[in-house]
């Protein structure tokens, strides 16, 4: 028999109830059968899901205006075993995001999943079925943008969930950093965001962790790192190596983090840009974190993630700089 799912056990089924279903199921996987049979209660399954499988989950507006372009269900279907429950919704360079029910049990490099509901794989898998039609490999397709941003946003029954959208290619702006010290680059950097984002917090990256060694004079640091094992902002940048601007869910890492900067409740907004080496070389130095308590357009992150490009000469100092409660 094969392994009992986590969920049978978190949804409280009996285990003679599972095993039924498991070979009423056949070849086909036990999740998808008894979602598709309505055995479990979706919103129970996928709410579970997020949690045990530290997955965001597409909102429903996703759908609405998505194109799934005929070459990217060709580069990929040869190294990916898709189906009709594991499928490419995205591609930007390498990295690929697909949707599932569940994590497919071969780990792909360079995949990143998120969860949806039976319905929408549905839609996905009738869409992709037509994309085989040879006429549509033919058709012209609209050039896909080039960075990944996240942002949250709540679905009708109130539940954070999480949605991929586009946003414009900013990292190759031209934007000269050798000259400028860590002492002129980091003030400079935070006075400049000021006015999309008010409070910020500059982070430099180390052995699993973000470390925090510049903030704004209204924020009172009472922490020394933050790990990124656990579901956070901070995870998302560090698995996806883009930009995350948005909605930020209210979880327990993100109550005790801002918390410990000296906020009573989670902002509303956050956008958190990494800061690598060079565009070449993708090495992580660290973090840019903006803080707002209204929300921020997306359209403004294009300028947000074009000041904070001096940071990574002035990570590459680091050592000169201070932990300071200073306003930049």
């Amino acid at each position: 028999m094969a392994t009992i799912k986590k969920w049978q056990a978190a949804l409280n089924i009996p285990e003679t109830k599972y095993q039924k279903w498991e070979k009423e199921a056949g070849s086909l996987s036990v999740t998808a059968w008894a979602l598709e049979k309505q055995k479990i209660p979706a919103e129970k399954y996928f709410t579970w899901a997020m949690e045990y499988y530290n997955m965001p989950m597409l909102k429903e507006s996703f759908f609405h205006n998505i194109s799934i372009h005929a070459s990217m269900w060709k580069n990929t279907r040869n190294q990916v075993k898709w189906n009709k429950y594991f499928l490419p919704i995205y591609q930007w360079e390498n990295t690929t995001f697909a949707a599932c029910i569940e994590p497919p049990e071969n780990a792909y490099k360079q995949i990143i999943t998120v969860l949806t509901s039976m319905e929408k794989l549905n839609f996905l898998w009738n869409k992709i079925q037509r994309l085989q039609d040879p006429k549509a490999m033919k058709s012209k397709e609209k050039p896909a943008d080039n960075v990944i941003a996240i942002k949250e946003i709540k679905d009708d029954s109130r539940r954070d969930k999480t949605i991929v959208t586009k946003i414009y290619d900013l990292f190759k702006s031209k934007v000269k950093t050798s000259n400028m010290s860590s002492h002129v680059a980091v003030p400079q950097v935070m006075e400049q965001v000021k006015n999309i984002l008010p409070e910020s917090i500059i982070f430099s990256y180390t052995n699993d962790a973000f470390l925090p060694i510049k903030w704004s004079s209204s924020l009172k640091v009472t922490m020394s790192s933050i790990p990124t094992d656990q579901p956070s902002i901070f995870k998302i940048v560090l698995q996806s190596k883009h930009a995350y601007h948005g909605f930020v869910v209210d979880n327990p890492n993100h109550r005790q983090f801002f918390n410990l900067f000296g906020y009573s409740t989670i902002p509303k907004h956050a956008t958190l840009v990494p800061i690598f080496k060079s565009s070449a070389n993708q090495k992580l130095l660290g973090a840019f974190l903006g803080i707002s308590q209204k929300t921020v357009p997306m359209e403004s992150l294009n300028q947000i993630i074009e000041y904070c490009m001096p940071l990574s000469a002035a990570l590459m100092q680091n050592t000169e700089l201070q932990n300071s409660t200073k306003a930049a």
